[in-house]
């Protein structure tokens, strides 16, 4: 099996290689803070099925999720550094208490006239990363890989480990050449143990995309995608896969986009491959802080964090809207994963949330919200979490700003 922490290792020489790119030119940095304090009613009746609820059919919760980030930019550089946490407590007996971390970092260099390079990593250790990121305001991500599936229900501590590499390459006004790769992994440990399909497992891949200018508001792509999963308890599996894609500015600042093609999926030790297809289409509106996203997606051959190789369909929409006055935040999403090549479980999956927010001064905002969480096709871990809850918020993305 590949390494599990090539991932989390790797990022750190490539932050510091390309951070010592800029050293002679003076950069911008700022240091942000974020405190969120969360409380309200929780009904989650497949976790605490067997615990007593204090005779309340919606136990009190509350939380704190605090967290720092640090920013720097300069003439060809940008950088961003986070650390998050978050304590969450609800009321039933016993006591359910559960902690999340969250580590990130994203750097993008120009080097030269043609090139550009960005590298991102994400590593979280979390319960519940949906409902983590869903009271803090971060919608679902809609690009690249995720693993979909959680085991909220059986209330087990995963770590999971997110790396992109990006390198881009300008060979004309018009034209771009870009080469990725990324490398994911999902960690159960020895607290699940091989349960019900809880397997350890990441997955590596890499790919090439040509990109066409063909008018000002039109272009067009052409790829291929080398993809490897690997799993403690079941057998890998490798995906190749083609895509073809157009993408259109349909008003300023909003685009949309649509890409397909065919995969071909092995799986090693099966003797049985299978032919499938990807495509997705979205949405999106971008205006500094101001987001509107709609997407919808299907993969073939991919892990979804339950069992091994699965077929997924996903869709979702996500809205931001933040300034001086009334702040507003919605993010949906639903996804179904139908496990391939000897993998027998299946999950269905809708999340969502939305708040409400207004700003009570410059730095300080207070936010109600509701949020409904649901897993279905599972007997293993299907659960519904429904919960409302207010939220005062903190948050000063320039507490200390120096050049250096």
């Amino acid at each position: 099996m590949l390494n599990r922490w090539s991932g989390f290792l790797l990022v750190l020489p490539l932050v510091l290689c390309l951070t010592t790119q800029s050293e002679a030119r003076q950069r911008e940095y700022a240091i942000g803070l974020g405190v969120d304090l969360i409380s309200g009613g929780s009904r989650i009746p497949g976790r605490f099925s067997q615990t007593v609820q204090n005779g309340s059919e919606l136990p009190f919760f509350y939380g704190v999720y605090p967290s720092l980030n640090m920013t720097g930019r300069g003439a060809s550089s940008a950088l961003h550094l986070s650390y998050g946490y978050g304590l969450d407590q609800i009321d039933v007996t016993p006591k359910f208490r559960s902690a999340s971390h969250t580590v990130s970092a994203d750097v993008s260099e120009a080097l030269g006239a043609t090139w550009q390079i960005r590298v991102r990593d994400s590593f979280e250790t979390t319960s519940d990363s949906t409902t983590y990121n869903a009271f803090r305001g971060v919608a679902t991500d809609p690009d690249g890989f995720a693993f979909l599936f959680e085991p909220v229900d059986a209330g087990i501590t995963t770590r999971s480990n997110r790396l992109d590499l990006t390198a881009q390459h300008d060979l004309s006004s018009r034209s771009t050449l870009s080469f990725t790769g990324t490398h994911s992994f999902r960690l159960y440990g020895g607290e699940a143990g091989f349960v019900n399909g809880l397997s350890d497992q990441q997955r590596i891949s890499t790919g090439l995309t040509f990109r066409r200018q063909s008018s000002v508001r039109r272009s067009w792509s052409l790829g291929y995608t080398l993809a490897y999963s690997a799993f403690d308890e079941y057998e890998d599996a490798g995906t190749v896969a083609g895509h073809l894609g157009t993408r259109i500015e349909l008003a300023r600042d909003v685009t949309f986009e649509i890409v397909a093609g065919p995969s071909f999926v092995s799986g090693r030790g099966f003797g049985k491959d299978y032919w499938g297809y990807n495509g997705s289409a979205s949405i999106r509106k971008r205006l500094q802080y101001n987001t509107f996203t709609l997407y919808y997606a299907e993969e073939s051959g991919n892990p979804s964090g339950l069992g091994a190789i699965s077929d997924t369909r996903r869709a979702g929409v996500s809205l931001n809207r933040s300034g001086r006055g009334v702040n507003a935040f919605l993010d949906v999403s639903v996804f179904d994963a139908r496990g391939r090549l000897g993998n027998p479980y299946r999950t269905r999956g809708i999340s969502s949330s939305a708040t409400l927010g207004y700003g009570l001064t410059d730095t300080v905002s207070m936010h109600v919200g509701v949020r409904y969480y649901r897993y279905t096709e599972t007997t293993d871990y299907g659960f519904t979490q429904e919960r409302a809850f207010v939220t005062f918020r903190y948050a000063d993305p320039d507490l200390w700003t120096f050049l250096h």
